[in-house]
């Protein structure tokens, strides 16, 4: 309501903190929910839940796709209002590399490896990414994202 606001507490303590800017539109609540029931609490209370490739494998999205949708209609709320983003950490390369590392859920290719797993992915019900790089130039990696990765997801 745009009063101040004071609060005495064993630990914290605040006095007349004036609450803005006032946002100027509605602030998404992003879950990291990965279970039944989290998923479910997310559908019923929130915008969408961002998991990672390094922990949860692209083909168990589907299932969270499941699950979302199922809490949506089960809080007569429109499946299409929740998102899924998906932070896929790897390295987009030049070709002929064999080098992979350990982990499956780093993703490592060249331009349409990184084409052809993102739009499989998109088609599983995953409506966004975010991209952690993993070797190289850090800065160059973002750019070839943005650039020549992010047009290329239909």
């Amino acid at each position: 309501n745009g009063d101040p606001f004071s609060y005495e507490g064993d630990i914290q303590s605040v006095d007349s903190v004036e609450f803005g800017p006032v946002p100027s539109r509605r602030i998404p609540i992003m879950t990291g929910a990965m279970g039944p029931q989290s998923l479910k609490l997310t559908a019923k209370l929130g915008d969408g839940t961002s998991v990672s490739s390094s922990y949860v494998p692209y083909t168990r999205l589907p299932w969270i796709r499941e699950q979302l949708d199922a809490g949506a209609k089960a809080y007569d709320r429109d499946p299409a209002e929740l998102f899924i983003n998906y932070n896929v950490m790897g390295y987009i390369h030049d070709g002929g590399s064999s080098a992979r590392p350990k982990n499956e859920g780093v993703f490592w290719g060249d331009l349409p490896w990184w084409t052809e797993r993102l739009n499989m992915i998109k088609a599983m019900g995953v409506t966004q990414f975010t991209f952690w790089p993993v070797h190289g130039d850090f800065d160059d990696q973002l750019r070839r994202f943005i650039e020549d990765v992010a047009p290329t997801v239909r």
